[in-house]
């Protein structure tokens, strides 16, 4: 089936162009205020090149259906849509989520700066709990305890990191979060005192906790 070509602005094609118009918008903006490693930005370059190269073309820089078959438009319409609707890229969506996970958060930020918040938020791993079924709720409890503790928001990640991993290969289960958390903070401790002591480096905490918890299975 021929290319579509300078047939693209084509009456017809009219409401597919504004789509496409719309998410170069969103696709531009969102660049502007997300990190260039989001994970976001990694799915919808990923989804891109899948799209294109499954056609035997190239991803453009821009969103564009010239090179495409009327075949195509279908499943290109489809790509246009997850990109307008998704909640990162759309900065109304995206905006609204933070705002969301704020409120759910606010009891227990306790002095974390804006800065370590959205470190905290925008990292793939708090999603990825969600998605989970872990409640964001009892996330943040856990959270508000570590910070209280005086644990940084990287603690908590890393500490969250290994939990997912640990679900997933189903050695602990989902409901276990508040012991993990518990427990982790207890090696943390360990782990601060042995490079006090001179046994480890301050960046070594993933050999130590393979040596001590994981039987030397690094993460």
């Amino acid at each position: 089936m021929a290319k579509i070509g300078k047939h693209a602005q084509a009456k017809k094609y009219k409401e597919l162009r504004e789509k496409q118009e719309l998410a170069n918008r969103m696709i531009k903006r969102a660049r502007g205020y997300l990190k260039p490693d989001h994970k976001a930005l990694k799915n919808l370059k990923a989804k891109k090149k899948q799209f294109y190269n499954t056609r035997g073309l190239k991803s453009p820089a821009q969103l564009s259906f010239k090179n495409l078959t009327r075949s195509d438009l279908k499943a290109y319409e489809r790509l246009l849509d997850s990109i307008i609707n998704d909640t990162y890229l759309n900065e109304e969506k995206y905006k609204k989520h933070k705002e969301k996970m704020r409120g759910i958060f606010a009891q227990s930020l306790n002095g974390t700066n804006a800065g370590e918040f959205d470190e905290f938020v925008e990292s793939d791993i708090f999603e990825e709990l969600v998605n989970m079924g872990l409640n964001p709720y009892i996330i943040r409890e856990v959270y508000g305890e570590m910070y209280d503790a005086g644990y940084s928001v990287d603690d908590f990640i890393l500490m969250c990191t290994y939990f997912q991993r640990f679900v997933n290969d189903g050695n602990i289960t989902l409901d276990s979060f508040f012991e993990f958390a518990t427990e982790f903070e207890d090696y943390l401790q360990d782990f601060n005192t042995r490079v006090d002591n001179g046994e480890y480096n301050a960046g070594e905490f993933e050999e130590y906790f393979a040596e001590y918890y994981t039987g030397g299975e690094m993460l």
